[in-house]
């Protein structure tokens, strides 16, 4: 199975798909308007393979998604509040041939393909026209198999923005897993408020629903407790998929409603700490509450931690998923004892095909078929996952990572700064939150306030450093590398 089979074999389905907002549409006509998408765009994406899609959670998004596929090309999804220093690098990096895009982007696309030299093709989904189509250019050069579907976003530098090569294969046996493990059916009505172009909203909500041809409601605004409550009570919403961080919000005493639809809540993306989740539980009786883990790298799922066990193993992130394997390795390679603490190795059908165009760090991560997620942890007695620690610089704040690195590069691209280092610290609401030391140069003047505005200028609004202090020195490590703190949240 491909995954645009999932919405092919819906095609005579006259059931509500997809509701956002006061539009809804049925999966015959998701079906029949990506069809004629594909069709419109066909004739001019023959010498290309990578193609974006630039929207905010829509159901445009989805349109754009499965015509792509359709015409058995890649999928790029972009975050619709990238800057445009971030997108002409993604551009650029992921080959990309021609972009799908509202009217809300028309403006920063044309400004990043003008800045960077990039002929790309548009095509305006809401106005329906099409530019650049008469440009003359070579194939683009792509890195992934035929079987690639998505390039997924993870994290990397600005000059290296790494996407994940996910195949059919990937993403089908994810989505297979997950649905036996949360045993979602055709009955359920999912809510959507995490950016479907992330990994986590991807596979384990949107196409996982899709598959079993659900209904899926799409809260098009920012998430606010209030608005969740009506949402649920309205559509008779049955699951709901999110972070730590807007599962706290729920917990705000004056506005809590009885759930009646509401079957379960997943919590994914970052670690959720035992109290905030005992709360849940006390709170929200007649819910399951669900942890997961995963990685992009992944597809993203590896494990789930279901609600029968979330009392007695709270602090686990439960077992693999069928067909995934995992297993726990200390630095001698040798496999860990339990209650012992190594790095976590995940093996299955769902492990990424590699880093696109970048060979070099897949080696580094992938070894005889088994991702090493620079996670460390162990099992229990039963088999239970639990984490402690992570190797890896990557900061997760609200379930979105963060690489300290493209931060850095920002931060010393300032005329007044010598050297700048980034790095997360724990923090009650968002998982973890980025903070900045910088060196300045001798002679220079800045303030803080001025280049947290500049980061803001440059960089999505998640990525700009809560705090930036001024220091004179930085701790270095014998190779001359900044000495960097670990982390202790999970994923």
């Amino acid at each position: 199975m491909l995954i645009k089979d999932l919405l092919i074999r819906q095609k005579f389905n006259d059931n509500v798909a997809v509701t956002c907002g006061k539009n809804k549409v049925t999966y015959a006509q998701l079906f029949e308007i990506a069809e004629k998408t594909a069709q419109t765009i066909k004739p001019y994406v023959t010498n290309y393979k990578n193609i974006a899609i630039l929207f905010s959670n829509s159901i445009e998004y989805i349109i754009s998604f499965f015509s792509i596929l359709f015409l058995d090309k890649v999928v790029v999804p972009i975050e619709h509040n990238i800057k445009q220093n971030e997108l002409e690098n993604i551009l650029n990096y992921c080959d990309i041939g021609l972009v799908l895009i509202g009217n809300d982007h028309v403006g920063l696309l044309k400004n990043a393909c003008e800045s960077s030299r990039s002929n790309i093709i548009i095509f305006n989904m809401e106005s329906g026209i099409l530019e650049n189509k008469d440009i003359d250019k070579c194939a683009n050069i792509s890195d992934c198999s035929d079987d690639v579907a998505i390039l997924m976003h993870t994290s990397g530098s600005t000059n290296s923005p790494r996407r994940v090569m996910l195949t059919n294969k990937n993403i089908i046996s994810n989505i297979e897993a997950n649905v036996e493990a949360l045993n979602i059916s055709k009955a359920d009505t999912t809510l959507i408020s995490l950016p479907m172009c992330f990994s986590y909203c991807n596979t384990a909500q949107f196409l996982s629903h899709i598959y079993c041809g659900a209904k899926l409601v799409i809260m098009d605004t920012i998430f606010l407790p209030a608005t969740f409550f009506a949402l649920v009570e309205k559509e008779k919403i049955t699951n709901f998929m999110t972070v730590p961080t807007i599962a706290k919000t729920l917990l705000i005493p004056k506005i809590q409603k009885p759930l009646k639809s509401l079957k379960w809540i997943s919590i994914g993306g970052a670690s959720i700490d035992n109290r905030t989740l005992k709360n849940l539980l006390k709170s929200f009786k007649n819910i399951d509450f669900i942890k997961t883990y995963g990685l992009t790298e992944a597809s993203p799922r590896v494990t789930t931690l279901l609600a029968k066990d979330c009392k007695r193993k709270m602090s686990s992130i439960g077992k693999a998923m069928k067909g995934i394997q995992i297993k726990i390795i200390l630095e001698n390679g040798n496999e860990a004892k339990e209650h012992e603490n190594g790095e976590l190795l995940v093996k299955g059908s769902n492990i990424m095909e590699g880093y696109y165009n970048n060979k070099e760090e897949t080696n580094k991560i992938i070894k005889d078929g088994w991702l090493h997620t620079g996670d460390i942890g162990f099992l229990d007695e039963e088999g239970y996952i639990y984490l402690v620690g992570r190797k890896k610089n990557i900061i997760i704040s609200s379930g979105i990572n963060i690489y300290p690195e493209e931060v850095e590069e920002i931060l010393m691209a300032h005329p007044a700064i010598e050297l700048a280092y980034v790095y997360g610290i724990s923090d009650n609401a968002y998982g973890e939150i980025p903070l900045a030391k910088v060196i300045i140069k001798k002679g220079a003047k800045v303030t803080d306030i001025e280049l947290i505005q500049y980061c803001k200028e440059k960089l999505s609004d998640y990525k700009i450093p809560s705090k930036i202090t001024f220091v004179n020195e930085l701790q270095y490590t014998n190779n001359m590398k900044i000495k960097r703190i670990g982390s202790l949240n999970g994923k």
